[in-house]
Order: structure tokens, then C-alpha cells, then sequence
């Protein structure tokens, strides 16, 4: 059985600030929102609130849009717990985020524009959902002077926005 002092790392998938919101286990009236900064692409928080997310709809439905994910050991031990407190059910559906597309955090996305990873980039744009995609247009246009043309243009054609500005 998990320990429900052990912190769950959760990561931000999109740009800007997330805020999610969780019941407490052990007392159900107490509701909290843990809120990760836009500077910030993680925060740990207590297995005792991370298992409540399946009784708080729009925390469970960001999950599954791909808005914040977890590490695949810590979502497995999340998922023995609810099961084992009755909170969440096989016939609720595999558990996966936005269809176990990859995700990329927004330090990550900077990484491949830096180092010109151009098929990442190509996978962001013809693959991956809208918070994605609305990352590497934010990332891409804080970076805009350091990327080469070819990377600009290949973001400004594919998702059909301007990164250079007018």
C-alpha cells in the first residue's frame, strides 16, 4: 500500500500557469488547488490529495487532455490506491493522457529549437494536441531571435501563425 505522505511529482504540459484542484482523503470537505507557476515545470504534491482526482472532474479531464502528467511509477501507484479506496474502477476507463501522446515540457521544447531538432519539432507540429503545439508557438517566439530560419518557418508554415512578429 502507498504511502500517502509520498510526494507525487505532477509536470506541466503547457505554457503559463496550471492549477489543479484536490480533495483531501482523509477529509473529503477539505478542497485544495495546487497551483504550478509559469516558471516552473513541476511540483510534488502529497499522494494523500493526487489520488483524489478522479472525484474532482475538471483535475481528471486536464489530465486526460494532456494539461499535467505524472511519472509512469508514481500513476501506477496512484491507481493501486484509488482502486483499494474505491475511487477509481476498472470500468472507468485505462487512464492514459491525451491517448499516450508524448508530451513536452516547455524547457524540453527549448532544447529542440536550440539544437535545431527539426524532427521533434515536425512532431509537435503534426502530431500533438493544441497545448502542445501552443507551447512551441510560446516557446518559439521567446526564442525567436536565437532560431534559425528554417526553424522559423517551419513552425510559421506547419501551425500557420507568426513567430517573427510583425
Amino acid at each position: 500500500m502507498a504511502n500517502l505522505k509520498q510526494q507525487i511529482k505532477i509536470y506541466k504540459k503547457v505554457p503559463g500557469t496550471l492549477a489543479m484542484t484536490f480533495k483531501d482523503i482523509e477529509n473529503f470537505q477539505n478542497e485544495l488547488t495546487f497551483s504550478i507557476p509559469a516558471k516552473q515545470e513541476f511540483r510534488r504534491i502529497p499522494m494523500r490529495y493526487v489520488v483524489t482526482m478522479f472525484e474532482v472532474p475538471n483535475t481528471l479531464e486536464g489530465y486526460k487532455k494532456g494539461l499535467w502528467s505524472m511519472d509512469e511509477n508514481d500513476k501506477e501507484q496512484v491507481l493501486e490506491y484509488a482502486k483499494n479506496e474505491g475511487l477509481y474502477f476498472e470500468e472507468d476507463g485505462e487512464l492514459d493522457e491525451a491517448s499516450q501522446e508524448t508530451t513536452y515540457s516547455a524547457k524540453k521544447i527549448a532544447e529542440f529549437l536550440r539544437l535545431g531538432r527539426m524532427f521533434q519539432i515536425n512532431e509537435i507540429i503534426e502530431k500533438s494536441n493544441r497545448s502542445q503545439k501552443s507551447l512551441l508557438v510560446t516557446v518559439a517566439r521567446e526564442n525567436v531571435d536565437n532560431l534559425t530560419t528554417k526553424i522559423v518557418d517551419t513552425i510559421e508554415e506547419g501551425l500557420q501563425v507568426s513567430i517573427k512578429g510583425d
